[in-house]
């Protein structure tokens, strides 16, 4: 809930849980949040404005899962395996 109050402004009001969600609710779930759920936020990109960026001449750092790598290959994106430390792995869209 703490992210959700502190990506949104006062005038958004709080969501409720999926089960409760009363009709005409924009965000349904406090822990879903991202470029998608909050499209006008900053600090959160859009699976679209990720791809744009990460097949540009910036370069990007993303801890992830093997997972996450895994969708980027199959997405035929760039990416650079940089270190791994158990299940977290560091990966660039540069060498």
């Amino acid at each position: 809930m703490g992210h959700f109050i502190e990506m949104t402004g006062r005038e958004v009001p709080l969501p409720f849980k999926r089960h409760d969600v009363p009709k005409g609710q924009p965000n349904d779930d406090p822990y879903h949040l991202s470029g998608e759920t909050l499209p006008g936020h900053p600090w959160l990109w859009s699976h679209a404005r990720l791809h744009q960026v990460w097949a540009g001449p910036q370069r990007l750092w993303i801890l992830c899962e093997d997972g996450l790598l895994k969708k980027f290959v199959a997405q035929g994106l760039p990416v650079h395996l940089i270190d791994r430390a158990r299940g977290t792995l560091l990966i660039s869209n540069k060498p």
